[in-house]
């Protein structure tokens, strides 16, 4: 995503979270990881924030609105099947936000939490030994994405669910051009792209040898 750090980078729109690591020598390595995220009225917040506490094993401290819509929750559900936090937490420097793992991992991949990034119980446990302490995280909006992968122009537009721009296909030639394209356009592929928002990378021009 546009503004990508070296650390955590999710992208609310596509549901994914890039761990981004700088290597020596300057080269990065990235992982990539689906995320289920905040349902409608309870969405995951965006902003900067980092890693403040790792837990393997949480207890979940039951949020008061849940338990007035449910009176049998405790106020602590401790480690186990029934915790929806899964094996591991990854707390962040905004309070009540975190990674976790899931015992319900159908969520993944959806809008069903109440704020809170849900993981595959695979993915985070390895994310968990990876990630440290202070590990800076970003959290952005963005349905659509641009890129240069070798002699191809790459256009990939997913759906705006918060409905924030107007105009996908304007929003589309303002982050195409932050690419630095030099090679020629097909315009009437982007307004495909842009149509279908079927969260695909396609090609949307190719630079030629004598370009």
């Amino acid at each position: 995503p546009l503004g990508s750090i070296a650390g955590l980078n999710i992208n609310l729109a596509e549901l994914r979270l890039f761990h981004i690591i700088t290597l020596k020598g300057g080269p990065y390595q990235v992982s990539v990881y689906p995320l289920g995220i905040g349902r409608a009225g309870r969405e995951t917040p965006e902003g900067t924030s980092y890693v403040t506490i790792k837990t393997q094993d949480p207890a979940w401290l039951v949020p008061e609105s849940l338990r007035m819509q449910d009176p049998g929750l405790p106020q602590v559900m401790p480690p186990g099947p029934q915790n929806p936090l899964g094996d591991y937490w990854i707390g962040l420097s905004k309070p009540g936000y975190g990674l976790h793992g899931t015992n319900r991992p159908f969520g993944v991949g959806r809008r069903v939490s109440n704020g809170c990034m849900r993981m595959y119980p695979e993915d985070v446990a390895v994310l968990y030994e990876q990630v440290e302490i202070d590990t800076p995280v970003r959290i952005s909006y963005q349905p659509v994405k641009a890129a240069i992968r070798d002699d191809r122009l790459l256009l990939e537009v997913h759906p705006d669910y918060l409905g924030r721009f107007g105009d996908l296909f304007q929003q589309a030639l303002t982050v195409i051009s932050k690419t630095r394209w030099a090679g020629a356009i097909d315009y009437s592929r982007v307004r495909i792209v842009v149509s279908a928002q079927n969260s695909l990378p396609e090609v949307i021009g190719q630079r030629l040898d004598d370009q």
